[in-house]
């Protein structure tokens, strides 16, 4: 079974860039919100595929669960999507050291 701790750790930048992208859209500037968030859904979506142990991974949901979220609303006020993007950042981190995410 693949190892999902490399491909977690690259979770962490992507996730910072969520706050950036809707600072920059907020200003007015061409920023693609949308695409960006849905290309992350596709990415952590086509993760549970190549890492099944993934879906057993309390934080790994709740990381889908709460980009999800954030791609139906976008429009959240900025500091909400704030915080949220600091405990995505929070999320993968622990969800790195959870024991059921690991190789056997």
């Amino acid at each position: 079974m693949l190892n999902s701790i490399p491909f977690l750790q690259s979770l962490t930048p992507k996730m910072f860039k969520l706050l950036p992208i809707r600072e920059e859209s907020d200003a007015g500037k061409s920023v693609f919100l949308k695409r960006y968030i849905d290309s992350l859904l596709i990415e952590l979506e086509g993760a549970l595929a190549l890492y099944p142990p993934l879906e057993q991974n309390g934080h790994y949901v709740s990381i889908l669960a709460t980009v999800k979220y954030l791609s139906l609303h976008s429009d959240l006020p900025i500091e909400r999507w704030r915080s949220e993007t600091f405990r995505l950042i929070r999320l993968v981190d622990k969800s790195q050291r959870t024991d059921d995410c690991h190789a056997d």
